[in-house]
């Protein structure tokens, strides 16, 4: 994305710096830490919640803050949010 030259934040409990991208603190169960990392977004690349039994009871709520925010599309990265068995 940043390479065609989209604007990309980067998020994430520490807000690790990535080249090209501003990182912004991002905590799943932080709600408080939602609005800068949304704030001037129209589409999130989500990776699930390591180690949530339950990736979507985390994940709902952000993404219904999201929507209410102007976002408009959500890509889930990862396959850790697929149950056992599944």
């Amino acid at each position: 994305l940043i390479a065609e030259g989209r604007l990309v934040k980067a998020g994430g409990r520490r807000a690790t710096p990535v080249e090209g991208a501003p990182a912004v603190r991002f905590d799943w169960n932080e709600p408080a830490t939602w609005g800068e990392a949304l704030a001037g977004v129209d589409r999130v690349y989500l990776v699930p919640p390591i180690g949530s039994s339950d990736p979507a009871e985390v994940m709902l709520p952000f993404l219904r803050h999201a929507r209410a925010a102007g976002v408009h599309r959500a890509v889930l990265l990862g396959s850790s949010a697929i149950p056992a068995g599944g």
